[in-house]
């Protein structure tokens, strides 16, 4: 089973779909995790540090994901709150 198998198991998802908001430090490899989760056709080949926030929509097997990626850079820490209830 695989990370996102696993995320969608974890959180009792019925539906097939799922809202991620994914938060952290700069430079701790958000973007770079995403970028791997997603199909092999819409993955970046270079990374590059995020301004504000990035959303990212795919599908992993029957789940539909909605990835909002927020930068972890100090001046943007203030958004994260905005984006979760």
């Amino acid at each position: 089973m695989g990370l996102l198998d696993s995320l969608a198991t974890w959180l009792g998802l019925k539906q097939r779909q799922a809202k991620v908001i994914c938060v952290g430090l700069d430079n701790s490899g958000k973007s770079t995790v995403i970028n791997h989760l997603k199909p092999e056709s819409t993955k970046a080949h270079n990374i590059l540090p995020t301004i504000g926030f990035n959303v990212e929509v795919f599908k992993h097997e029957s789940i539909s994901f909605t990835v909002w990626d927020m930068s972890g850079q100090g001046r943007y820490r203030n958004l994260w709150e905005h984006y979760y209830e």
